[in-house]
């Protein structure tokens, strides 16, 4: 993995864990001679990048640091670590002397450094509090470009003097000024005729070029030298015009361009799609190069691109776009394009990639779980181990099993190993019909004991109900008789009739009586799951039950997750609740996320002063403020970044926490993307309370106020905790004014 070929097309450097943990090999372009092996190292090693004479290869590793290996190999030199997060970022002068790399600060923000080889001292050049990576040098060995949020905190892309400016950069000479237009609008296709014609007249060379000896077509090129001025360098950071877009990333140079990829219009459910762009220098415009594409790469002659686009290869010149490359008669041409899929072929050894993937999940766990102590473990033990169960696995999905028994010896939450290079299992579609059946068991036809109630202005088919209509002419009470012209037989079980049912309307024949005499025949399209129509249906009624219970007073708002559609709902609520006395903030049943830090803003929030418009009631400032009384709800199934956020209300005295005490699914986990497209979790990440130093992981958030909530109370229909909520929320507003329902204290004049 982590391919790199050498500027001089002599060498491939490559990472391989064929000795069970990540080196780097080297091996000669046409693979006639043995490959090397320069590390002995370890780690997990990635970012393979050639100096442009071929001679050294930086590369970084998971522990933060970035080196610098020989190509004869050795022990390589570390240039750089970080103890606060990775050095994304690095890149070569031209004359191979200089490394410009980003490094974090504290505040998570990074720096620009530059190490130079011969004295192997590194220096900072920007110091701005915002955040500036991704240096890359110029051919030229002018210039540095680099991408820089230190304007409204938005990514754009700039470009720093290495030496003091001698005239003001990127001057547009308009034709007042040259008495010439400026070609602006020079056509592509004409372009890529005069590219053809250059590249003929280097085929035949030039007269008197081939008697003086040179290589017809071929320029010297002059020797760059790269020349730095640290004294006021920072101050010579300028943006460049007329670049922008979001995700701004993979900037790369060459003489009169400076390519990078923003993201693209298209989007994908599989893959990132992204916008090349070129900014030409001599022009001072940027102009699209490929559309929805993945990435691409420059040759290191910088003559021509490489664009893949997540199915196929292809090629451009450099200072071309991709739809100059068509016929006329609308036709690819396939010399541009190379299918990887179609020209190349792998044999596959099952076991043996089963060997690499269970040997990288146990080097995972290894060098990323968030205790270097790895709770105690015997890690080298549990390998040992679980390996001599590795040749008695049969399938994938076996291997996963195996997997998660070896992860779970940490006894850590959010491990497990998942998907991978397997056939799939043939699954059906069931339609469903936005109610709840139960059995009559004296008829034995299935009644509607429930329609569920839908969300008419939402846009999402997933939140309507189809009965819930006025138009429909079903209710709570029928029952159903027959699906699609089938009549049910007694105590039958009609979902069988539902099973790939989605993709058309569905006919249903209910009555409020137990015969067809009368019955009432609606046709409609089915809902292809009902999980969050029934999701919408509990919530509002909880919502109504808690304000008729409390009189208005209390609001109840219940967080389906922790992420996006969570903290919507939440800021949704928190306006509308903000005025009454009290709020339950219901976190059960959620799986987590990451918006913890925000809720908490807003509850920590208090007013500092009170504005009054003539004619209007008075409100606080700032006005989405809550000064009543909080209660969260949690369960044994709020995880994550559920228990994360209650335990928070806790420390920091906010509320009152009413339920059982969470599981403790507490450290915070990303993919590790395995070689046959599955994936091992990564728990990276462990979180601990500032007041006692108490870990939340394993122990979780624990509640003020102990509810269980038995199950045959939740038969009955029954939400004991809460009703628990309401209780002591009630006791704690009874006998106080209601929030602003008063006229304030204030000065009058």
């Amino acid at each position: 993995m982590s391919p790199a070929w050498s500027p001089d097309g002599k060498w491939i450097a490559y990472v391989s864990d064929k000795t069970g943990d990540d080196e780097i090999y080297l091996v000669d372009q046409m693979g006639k001679e043995p490959e090397k092996k320069l590390t002995t190292s370890g780690h997990f090693k990635t970012g393979l990048m050639w100096s442009p004479l071929s001679d050294k290869l930086l590369f970084t590793t998971e522990d933060n640091s970035l080196y610098l290996l020989d190509r004869a190999g050795g022990d390589p030199k570390r240039i750089a670590k970080n103890e606060h997060r990775g050095i994304t970022s690095y890149s070569w002068s031209p004359d191979g002397t200089w490394i410009a790399y980003d490094f974090a600060a504290r505040n998570r923000a990074r720096d620009i450094f530059i190490y130079n080889l011969k004295s192997g001292e590194s220096r900072q050049i920007t110091y701005d509090l915002g955040d500036d990576w991704h240096p890359v040098f110029t051919p030229d060995g002018k210039y540095l470009l680099l991408i820089t949020a230190r304007i409204n905190n938005s990514p754009a892309l700039a470009r720093l003097s290495l030496l003091p400016e001698d005239k003001a950069p990127f001057e547009f000479k308009d034709d007042e000024e040259t008495g010439v237009v400026p070609d602006e609008e020079e056509d592509d296709e004409n372009a890529a005729a005069d590219d053809e014609e250059n590249d003929a007249d280097a085929k035949k060379g030039k007269k008197g070029k081939a008697a003086e000896g040179k290589k017809p077509g071929k320029k010297e090129k002059k020797k760059v030298e790269t020349k730095i001025d640290f004294e006021g360098i920072e101050g010579r950071i300028r943006r460049l015009p007329k670049v922008a877009g979001l995700a701004l990333h993979n900037v790369q140079a060459t003489e009169k361009h400076y390519y990078y990829l923003v993201q693209g219009q298209r989007v994908f459910f599989f893959r990132p799609s992204y916008d090349l762009y070129m900014f030409n220098v001599e022009k001072i415009k940027s102009e699209k190069v490929a559309s929805s594409i993945v990435t691409y790469g420059i040759a290191a002659n910088r003559e021509k691109l490489v664009i893949w686009d997540g199915g196929e290869f292809q090629f451009v010149k450099v200072g071309g776009k991709v739809a100059a490359a068509k016929k006329p008669d609308g036709s690819s041409d396939e010399k541009t394009k190379y299918d990887f899929a179609k020209r190349t072929r792998m044999k596959l050894d099952r076991r043996a990639e089963w060997r690499q993937i269970f040997n990288e999940s146990w080097r995972m766990v290894k060098y990323h779980f968030y205790d270097s102590n790895l709770h105690g473990v015997d890690w080298n033990g549990v390998k040992k181990y679980y390996e001599s169960l590795l040749p008695h696995v049969q399938t994938r999905a076996e291997l996963n099993i195996l997997l998660n028994e070896m992860v779970g010896e940490l006894n850590a939450s959010h491990q497990g190993a998942s998907g991978g290079d397997a056939p799939s299992t043939p699954t059906a579609s069931m339609a469903h019909l936005g109610a709840k059946f139960e059995l009559d068991e004296k008829t034995g036809y299935p009644r509607i004991a429930r329609i569920y109630r839908g969300e008419k202005a939402s846009i999402s088919s997933t939140e309507q109900s189809p009965l819930d209509n006025d138009y429909v002419k079903v209710k709570e009470g029928d029952y159903l008789l027959a699906i699609d012209g089938r009549p049910l037989k007694p105590f039958e079980n009609f979902h069988q009739y539902l099973v790939d049912k989605t993709a058309n309307k569905i006919t249903i024949t209910t009555n409020g009586k137990p015969e067809m005499k009368g019955a009432v025949e609606t046709t409609f399209p089915p809902l292809f799951y009902d999980t969050r129509l029934k999701y919408g249906d509990w919530a509002w009624r909880n919502e109504r039950f808690v304000d008729e219970k409390s009189g208005g007073r209390i609001g109840y708002m219940h967080l389906a997750d922790m992420q996006t559609a969570g903290l919507a709902e939440f800021r949704e609520k928190f306006f509308k609740y903000r005025y009454k006395d009290a709020i339950i903030i219901d976190v059960r049943y959620n799986g987590g996320g990451s918006i913890d830090d925000r809720l908490i803003d807003y509850l920590e929030r208090l007013p500092y002063q009170i504005q009054k418009a003539r004619n209007q009631s008075a409100e606080p400032r700032p006005s989405d403020v809550f000064m009543g009384e909080v209660v969260v709800l949690m369960n044994e199934y709020s995880y994550s970044d559920a228990e994360v956020f209650p335990s928070a209300v806790k420390e920091r005295g906010l509320g009152t926490l009413i339920g059982v005490p969470t599981l403790g699914f507490v450290i915070a986990v990303s993919g590790h993307p395995l070689i046959d497209g599955g994936q091992v979790r990564k728990t990276f990440i462990g979180i601990w309370e500032i007041s006692t130093g108490a870990q939340l992981e394993s122990r979780g958030a624990i509640p003020d106020i102990h509810v269980e909530s038995p199950p045959e109370m939740e038969k009955q229909g029954r939400d004991v905790q809460l009703e628990k909520a309401i209780e002591y929320l009630g006791g704690k507003i009874a006998g106080k004014g209601k929030i602003f329902d008063h006229e304030p204290k204030i000065e009058k004049r």
